[in-house]
């Protein structure tokens, strides 16, 4: 065999030399030697005789085809290749390469050439295959025809996902992607209001379909591949004939725009997911709504398993609502995700579901379980789209911010590629047999993967179960004493807390046989008072182990134990939690024992569903101390045993995703830092971990990451991030405690007088000036998100309205003359409250006849309640303006 000096010779027309030169310098990259005229023909050689020994020294010859290359240079072209189209020179090769559409000439004809005309990476890895020695680009008859590899055996370092092609012709976002059953086509949605199909060998659009008045938000299409159907932001879902383009049908119904579109397994129904706050049922054939599910808010996306009997909707709150196909019924919340859900994928035996979400995170649900199975992080940017391989091994997902799609292992929730896009990514859809990755991207040609059967080895990730440990009770039993003694074994005697501590706590426990690198725990102490209970409940959900602890002094020790159950009960039940474990902790025991007997103790646990009881002294160190213990202390036993660690979900980080919610977690404990601008605290953050490589958006991932737990807390303005979201407690302890405090009982406080520096926060933590203004409007964004208060607009200003402060005795109902009456419709507390509010604060009358008998320089105010509404009315002299009856509703 010939010793050749270059491996590629690259043969082209001087116009299209930018091209070439990028081609040349990726075959360098690649490690080849390659001869192009820039580089190896110098100042005063001879160009031609220069040229001739490249051909010579060279074992390929790529020919680069245009229409400018085929012009007045071919001849000189042709003339080169001569030589390495001898079919008697076995050593070289000879490589005809498409850079634009032209006719081939009849001595080229004969010759499959590569086409290179978008430059795409599988192009590029099949030139290599042929150009090294081991490599073969098959010759033969025929005319433009589509490449393909050469069989071969897989590279197990080779990615799993390689681009293909592009689809050219959208003029706007690609926000939906669909393949036809057959594999043959496809269809795409687009901001620029139209649906394009596409023939995927090629990549020639089919068709463009044109009708949509507003973005199109969402397109699926039939099993059996005749129709394609469109939801829009104009609220319409259009349906097209696949073969001509042609609209069918028109299905209305929905009153706000369309952002999901599904077709059922039988073909002849679909359902759509409206901003409107419903899912729609369609019978196809007559283009009629069979049913609309009411959601209660805006559906982002929805999803209908194969078996036709379940539907599934995904919400701004991160709930995802599962219904009842048949009778509509709700039958259960899968609440878990911190933000909008954008996307979800129902596994064809219908089992499970995978949600894609703002909050940056994928999670895998177990639809018989109604439970979460596993976290998936390492997007740094919302989660738009995500797609199911047809045999469910494969989960795609899209970071729009982050520029990425990543494939995942379904089962073990390892990260198997992460393709960088380098623009946005908005949706992706795998091809029914699995071989092709559909990608549709904010203003770029959508892009076309081919997938691999084998790929490297998984990205490095951390796989660990995280246990929430909480401390309530009430205040002055002793609960941070005893997590001092948890946490550092020592006896500490602390002062009332205000808000909350949280600290990492070790544990006794087996991991080798979990298949989980860790198990943790973290140790929540919640203050006592009774200001703190209405915040409390925001970090009373996911509890995953209560531990009630009681004063053993009492006469009665259970008699306040109802308040802290009921509260834990009902935050649970709000968050869609599993029921926590619980365990009664008799503190102090020290003082003087315990006053009731083990058998009334044994009952109350087993009415309570406690699954036992310790006896502990953080003074003494009894039950609590492991140095007293020789080893991990009984206490810490119990926590370890109780946590019902097999019904958590695990969570798959990154290992620097890891490393940076740690770092970050160690700034908490640093007293000088509470609240910071962003910036500031990524240099800290470098600051900490000197030996780490990151970027501020893998830091604000981890911030986010953090923040879906309630461990930090970003700010909505000021690009702040709240290291110590406790503060948010002490903040709210004494606003809570002002509306109680309200000189008319009526559980309001005035939300300008809020932000003023001489507001009584006594007793609690505070920040400087002007962080603690930002603080605070923060605090009254999370009472008025969670429904803890309501803002209600007066003529005394904007009043915070806390209907469990409020204290006034309520009048005896009765029945004034009616000329006007208004319908209020809520839960019946909240009514009340708002109401009297609004009515005292009213500039007509005057608080002190509000809610009771009018004085006679005052309307008459009458207040009527029944089972699902509230009624006022008013008596006095009839207003022109107010002759018929007004209603309000309240949500």
């Amino acid at each position: 065999m010939n010793d050749f000096a270059y491996d590629v010779f690259l043969s082209h027309n001087a116009q299209d030399k930018p091209r070439v030169r990028r081609l040349a310098e990726k075959l360098k990259q690649a490690g080849l030697r390659v001869w192009f005229d820039e580089w190896n023909v110098q100042l005063g050689d001879d160009i031609y005789l220069s040229v001739e020994r490249g051909l010579q020294d060279s074992r390929t010859l790529i020919l680069c085809l245009s229409p400018r290359a085929l012009g007045s240079d071919y001849v000189s072209l042709e003339r080169s290749t001569v030589l390495f189209r001898d079919p008697t020179n076995t050593d070289r090769r000879f490589l005809p390469l498409l850079l634009e559409d032209c006719e081939l000439p009849d001595t080229l004809r004969r010759y499959k050439y590569l086409d290179y005309q978008q430059e795409i990476e599988a192009a590029f890895a099949e030139l290599l295959t042929a150009v090294r020695p081991d490599g073969l680009l098959d010759q033969g008859a025929g005319d433009k025809q589509q490449s393909g590899a050469k069989a071969r055996e897989p590279d197990p370092d080779a990615p799993r996902a390689v681009l293909e092609r592009q689809l050219i012709g959208h003029t706007g976002w690609v926000t939906s992607v669909a393949i036809s059953p057959d594999g043959q086509w496809a269809a795409s949605g687009s901001g620029d209001k139209t649906v394009r199909s596409w023939w995927l060998e090629d990549g020639a659009c089919r068709a463009v379909l044109k009708g949509h008045t507003g973005s199109v938000m969402s397109v699926a299409i039939t099993p059996d591949g005749r129709w394609i159907l469109s939801g829009s932001s104009d609220g319409a879902v259009r349906v097209w004939a696949a073969d001509t383009g042609q609209e069918r049908v028109i299905l209305t119904g929905h009153t706000g725009q369309v952002w999901s579109v599904t077709v059922l397994a039988d073909g002849v129904r679909a359902i759509s997911g409206s901003e409107d706050g419903s899912i729609r049922i369609w019978d196809l054939e007559s283009g009629q709504s069979i049913n609309a599910i009411s959601c209660g808010s805006s559906v982002f996306s929805a999803a209908v398993n194969a078996q036709m009997t379940q539907v599934l909707s995904g919400h701004e709150d991160g709930r995802i609502r599962v219904w009842d196909l048949a009778t509509s019924k709700n039958l259960a919340d899968l609440i878990g995700h911190a933000d909008t859900v954008r996307s979800l994928q129902i596994t064809p035996d219908g089992r499970f579901v995978v949600s894609g979400s703002d909050d940056r995170t994928i999670k895998v649900w177990d639809l018989s379980a109604m439970c979460c199975l596993t976290t998936l992080e390492g997007h740094r940017d919302i989660v738009p789209s995500i797609a199911l391989s047809p045999d469910s091994s494969l989960i795609a997902s899209t970071g729009f911010g982050d520029g990425t799609v990543r494939l995942w292992d379904r089962q073990s929730g390892a990260c198997l590629q992460v393709i960088d896009i380098k623009a946005s990514p908005i949706s992706v859809a795998f091809s029914p047999d699995g071989s092709q990755l559909l990608v549709g991207i904010a203003n770029t040609p959508i892009h076309v993967y081919g997938l691999r059967l084998t790929a490297a080895a998984p990205i490095a990730v951390r796989r660990y179960l995280n246990a929430k440990v909480v401390l309530i009770g009430e205040g002055a039993v002793g609960k941070t004493s005893l997590a001092h003694r948890l946490i550092d074994d020592q006896f500490v005697l602390c002062e009332r807390t205000h808000g909350m501590n949280v600290w990492p706590l070790t544990l006794p426990m087996e991991t080798a046989d979990s298949g989980f690198d860790d198990r943790e725990a973290l140790l929540w102490d919640l203050a006592g008072q009774e200001d703190y209970r209405l915040i409390h409940r925001l970090f009373l959900n996911e509890t995953a182990l209560a531990l009630l602890l009681i004063n053993p002094q009492k006469e009665d020790p259970f008699a306040e134990v109802g308040d802290w159950l009921r509260a834990l009960e009902t935050a649970q039940k709000q968050a869609g939690s599993s029921p926590a474990a619980r365990l009664l902790v008799f503190s102090q025991v020290d003082v003087g024992g315990i006053k009731v007997s083990n058998a009334r103790i044994e009952r109350f646990c087993q009415e309570h569903g406690f699954q036992g009881w310790l006896a502990t002294s953080a003074k003494s160190g009894e039950n609590c101390s492991d140095g007293q213990s020789g080893g991990p202390s009984p206490l810490k036993r119990r926590i370890a045993d109780s946590i019902p660690w097999v019904r958590l979900h695990g969570t798959n980080t990154p290992r620097l995703l890891r490393t940076l919610k740690n770092g970050l977690m160690a700034m908490r404990d640093q007293a000088d830092i509470r609240l910071l601008r962003f910036a500031e605290l990524v240099q800290r953050l470098k600051g900490l971990l000197p030996g780490v490589r990151f970027t501020e958006a893998e830091a604000r991932t981890a911030v986010t990451l953090l923040a879906n737990h309630g461990l930090v807390q970003p700010l909505k303005f000021g690009d702040l991030v709240l290291l110590r979201p406790e503060l948010l407690n002490g903040y709210a302890s004494a606003v809570i405690r002002a509306a109680r405090a309200h000189t008319d009982e009526m559980g309001c406080v005035a939300e300008a007088d809020i932000y003023q520096p001489m507001f009584d926060f006594t007793g609690i933590e505070r920040l400087a000036r002007p962080d603690e203004e930002l603080l605070l409007r923060a605090l009254v964004e999370t009472f008025l998100a969670h429904s803890l208060c309501i803002a209600e607009d007066t003529g005394a200003g904007r009043q915070l309205v806390f209907p469990s402060q409020y204290r006034r005795e309520k009048a005896i109902p009765w029945e004034p003359d009616v000329f006007v009456s208004y319908t209020f419709r809520g839960e019946w507390q909240t009514v009340w409250t708002t109401l009297v509010v609004r009515l005292c604060t009213a500039r007509s009358s005057t608080a002190k006849s509000c809610g009771a008998m009018p004085s006679s320089s005052s309307p008459a105010v009458g207040i009527c309640w029944g089972s699902r509404s509230i009624t006022t009315r008013v008596r006095g002299r009839r207003p022109s303006a107010c002759s018929s009856t007004r209603r309000r509703r309240m949500n």
